[in-house]
């Protein structure tokens, strides 16, 4: 599969560059430039914002057990969402160059069947683990409205409206921060209402692709009309999967094995290290979402220079958030919370070292390497998943926040040696 997506990539990439030096007017080479860096940074920090000031209210109001059961429930969502979308993410973007908006007809039966999938299998899954019902359902709803609202955001990026993609994306996590501090203020706030205010924030983007493309286009009936392009548009991304699977698996299997072995308290303290934590990602979130089109076109001094700058603001917001935390943790979540401090001490060192890795995975998606990236994150989470488990039951939140580190390091060492064999290669064929 790994040539079919090279190719298909390959010809988006060419329709990209005809499309800039058409006279087809400026809106149409606007889409096509790829979104710009001190947009998608605005909206990531609104968006991380938004997301923070909700985690502070849940976690302040709920308490640590309860926190830590939305944590489980948030995560075991996500995960959910990356087996069953099955990389299709990205080959409706790729196919959308051949098809048009004729692909979104078999990616909403993609999205059809996987929700139906993900409601069955989360209800399972966490009324098992929590012994309620009703937690269960409301966690199943969650994970369908988390499962469309990507399906959705994707969709805007094949579009070429990636800017639009990125500020829904940002609108939805402030009306989810909207709505968690009134149930606050109303004495509503559950792990259940929390996760169901969440659910029906992610509709945010799945309401805005309704409006943007034909209602025709995206009826998927009869399925048997669209099956063939679906299985396509599901051969094309399985191998994408490998990438997005193991950063997933990469990014929460510290939180599943810290719940299995100390408790629901215990995972509602280490996500609040997590969650300051992942404030370092700001910088090569934006970054790397340039450095996919940057890396289509084959600049190779834009990419070092992105290279660069992600690593140093990473080091920067990481250095900040190692001398505040003491500070910081119990001001912003209270005193049950003092626990997480050195853990966000160490994840903060492991944020530094995930930055590199998460610009070069994009620039080697980029240039079409999708199998190898794919290889490399399901390599390292392998790894991950062994260490988390030697870690987390002696040393708990401490085991996993190391086991963090480890595991990132470990992936961005493999993918830089990939990314600079990746630049040799290119500069060869240049000369």
């Amino acid at each position: 599969m790994g040539p079919q997506l090279l190719n298909a990539h390959r010809r988006g990439a060419q329709a990209r560059r005809a499309a800039r030096t058409s006279p087809s007017g400026a809106r149409r080479r606007k889409l096509v430039r790829g979104p710009r860096l001190h947009y998608t940074s605005a909206a990531n920090v609104l968006l991380v914002g938004s997301l923070g000031m909700a985690a502070i209210v849940l976690a302040r109001t709920m308490g640590p057990t309860a926190f830590g059961d939305y944590s489980l429930a948030i995560t075991l969502a996500l995960v959910t969402q990356v087996i069953l979308t099955a990389g299709t993410g990205v080959s409706v973007k790729l196919l959308h160059d051949d098809l048009g908006d004729h692909a979104f007809a078999p990616y909403t039966l993609i999205a059809l069947t996987s929700a139906v999938l993900s409601l069955v299998a989360l209800t399972a899954i966490t009324t098992a683990f929590q012994g309620s019902w009703g937690f269960g359902i409301a966690v199943g709803v969650y994970g369908v409205a988390s499962l469309l609202a990507r399906q959705a955001i994707d969709g805007f990026h094949a579009l070429g409206r990636s800017e639009r993609a990125i500020t829904l994306a940002a609108a939805a996590a402030m009306l989810n921060t909207v709505g968690v501090l009134a149930l606050a203020t109303l004495h509503l706030l559950t792990a259940t209402s929390a996760v169901l205010i969440t659910a029906t924030s992610m509709l945010v983007p799945v309401i805005a692709f309704l409006r943007t493309v034909h209602p025709r286009t995206l009826w998927p009936f009869p399925a048997s009309a669209h099956l063939p392009d679906a299985t396509r548009m599901v051969r094309l991304g399985l191998p994408t999967l490998g990438n997005s699977l193991g950063l997933m698996v990469l990014q929460r299997a510290d939180r599943l094995v810290l719940a299995a072995f100390s408790g629901a308290a215990a995972l509602g303290v280490y996500a609040v290290a997590a969650g300051l934590g992942e404030l370092a990602r700001l910088a090569p979130t934006s970054i790397g979402q340039v450095g996919f089109y940057r890396s289509s076109q084959g600049d190779l001094r834009a990419q070092r220079r992105l290279r660069m700058l992600s690593v140093a603001l990473a080091t920067a917001i990481a250095v900040v958030m190692i001398a505040a935390a003491p500070f910081l943790v119990p001001w912003l979540f209270g005193p049950e919370y003092i626990g997480a401090v050195p853990m966000l001490q160490i994840l903060a060192i492991g944020e530094v070292v995930f930055a590199l890795s998460f610009v070069d995975s994009r620039l080697l998606l980029g240039r079409g390497a999708v199998g190898s990236v794919g290889a490399i994150g399901l390599a390292a989470a392998a790894v991950g998943v062994i260490v988390y488990l030697l870690l987390v039951p002696p040393f708990a939140g401490i085991g996993a926040a190391c086991g963090s580190v480890i595991s990132y390091a470990l992936l961005s060492l493999m993918l830089a040696v990939a990314y600079a064999r990746s630049s040799r290669r290119l500069a060869a064929r240049r000369r």
